[in-house]
């Protein structure tokens, strides 16, 4: 706050910016005009959307892994548009492992993220992911009582 009530040009938050909540928090913390966002848009181009939904005061919803998956073969195709084809598909090979952060299994797919040669090669590692964790996106309606991998503990969803 002190920096922005000692310049009199636009002040942009930068660091840690990674969904709308930590977008709130530096808004009020800093008094910032504005918020950058740096690696938490790699793999994760729908943060924006988060973040606009929160400074609205409006709910957001995440993509599905679908979702997901359509965003980054749109964006590969996109690639392979403008740019040489071989070098478009050397390069997704790190597009394609930043959107399988934080999925079960994410390890392994980052090492056959790192073997694309074609764009069919990031096509079935999509369809991979997705078997991996058909679970994991699935959303219950409130009142559903899950029981946790060990058999023993439940957990009743509000």
């Amino acid at each position: 706050a002190a920096v922005k009530q000692a310049v009199k040009i636009p002040v942009i938050g930068n660091g840690d910016v990674s969904d709308g909540k930590s977008a709130l928090y530096m808004y009020s913390a800093t008094g910032c005009d504005f918020v950058a966002v740096g690696r938490a848009a790699q793999g994760n181009p729908f943060v924006f959307s988060e973040i606009n939904a929160a400074l609205s005061g409006k709910s957001y919803k995440a993509p599905t892994l679908d979702e997901r998956f359509s965003v980054l073969k749109e964006q590969i195709r996109l690639m392979e548009k403008y740019k040489d084809p071989h070098i478009a598909i050397l390069e997704s090979r790190k597009h394609t492992a930043w959107y399988m952060r934080g999925l079960e299994g994410a390890a392994q797919l980052r090492r056959m993220c790192g073997e694309i040669s074609c764009f069919n090669d990031i096509e079935n590692i999509c369809e991979k992911a997705l078997e991996q964790n058909k679970d994991m996106f699935v959303e219950y309606p409130a009142g559903t009582v899950l029981t946790l991998a060990d058999g023993k503990t439940r957990i009743k969803l509000g």
